[in-house]
């Protein structure tokens, strides 16, 4: 996504991100998504609770969350993360927030509410959730990817051979 943004609301870039790229890249996307939505807000003086621009970005912006939060949690419960309990329910918890503040956009129009959420909630939010949750939960999968698969239970030929003979009608077998 390109960063055409004048006003930032998040900077990742101090940041030295995880270790897993597609985590690093989906939270580059957020921020782009949320400084893009902050620009808007700006640029609306005010605000107007049918500009289908900060609509139309606020849902980007949840559509993006909600499929990587979504494949995040699936990937922490397939590893058997030990600590994917709570990070999932701060998923829960985040998107959850960043429902309400769409629909408190639609109903009030405040673009001061969703400034205060933007810049006092979510961005503080972000930032904190990739240093403790997001790094943590991005070393644990990096080293069990890194773990050989379990051999799924092979049966050797001469099992099946065996497993075979002793399946077959008794006037086949001899028996």
């Amino acid at each position: 996504m390109h960063n055409s943004h004048t006003s930032t609301l998040i900077d990742l870039h101090p940041l030295t991100g995880v270790v897993l790229d597609s985590y690093n890249e989906a939270h580059n996307i957020f921020a782009d998504l949320a400084n893009r939505l902050y620009d808007l807000l700006i640029a609306s003086k005010g605000g107007d609770p049918h500009d289908y621009a900060i609509t139309e970005s606020i849902d980007m912006l949840i559509s993006h969350t909600a499929q990587q939060f979504e494949y995040e949690n699936k990937e922490m419960q397939r590893r058997a993360f030990p600590a994917a309990p709570q990070h999932i329910e701060e998923h829960r918890e985040a998107l959850e927030k960043l429902v309400r503040a769409r629909r408190k956009w639609l109903t009030a129009g405040n673009a001061d509410r969703l400034d205060h959420y933007l810049t006092r909630e979510l961005a503080p939010w972000l930032v904190s959730h990739i240093t403790r949750m997001d790094s943590v939960a991005a070393m644990y999968i990096a080293a069990d990817k890194m773990v050989p698969e379990k051999p799924e239970s092979k049966a050797t030929p001469s099992a099946a051979l065996n497993a075979s003979e002793s399946n077959k009608p008794d006037s086949l077998s001899g028996r």
